[in-house]
């Protein structure tokens, strides 16, 4: 009985110190929270995110033609923590499953999320610039040639 219940106090402990670590990013992300905007002469792109709880954020981003007022893509985003690791996970509606990206690396100013099974992007990297402005780096194999993009957000007013 005296190891069941010490091997209980260890399971408990460990579950602990994971729901700990996940708490402590997200913690780190309230800067996300809001919307944001990006503007070319022609597109108008937005991302929207909110914290839902202490381990989910939830986000979308579409794109708006100006010339047309046409949305052109859309997508529901989810930055999640489960089982000790964070995954971006991506619905867009040409894909027949949300497509996820797992957490690689993550300083105070950076979020790093790689999927190398995903056609494209193989990897997408938040960098926050200054309180008021985000850049979304998006890289990979494409039809097998490197391709990559950055879209410069800056929070919606």
């Amino acid at each position: 009985m005296r190891i069941w219940s010490g091997f209980l106090y260890i399971i408990l402990g460990f579950l602990y110190l994971v729901n700990a670590q996940e708490n402590t990013f997200f913690d780190k992300l309230n800067w996300l929270e809001g919307s944001w905007r990006y503007e070319t002469n022609k597109t108008i792109f937005v991302e929207n995110w909110k914290k839902v709880s202490d381990n989910t954020y939830e986000g979308n981003a579409f794109d708006i033609k100006k010339e047309s007022s046409d949305t052109t893509f859309s997508e529901t985003l989810r930055l999640l923590a489960m089982s000790g690791d964070v995954f971006y996970t991506a619905y867009v509606k040409h894909n027949k499953y949300p497509v996820p990206f797992k957490l690689t690396s993550q300083n105070p100013d950076s979020l790093v999320f790689e999927n190398a099974e995903h056609d494209f992007p193989q990897k997408v990297i938040y960098y926050l610039k200054d309180k008021n402005t985000f850049v979304v780096h998006v890289e990979g194999m494409d039809k097998g040639k490197m391709r990559s993009f950055e879209l410069l957000y800056k929070k919606a007013e």
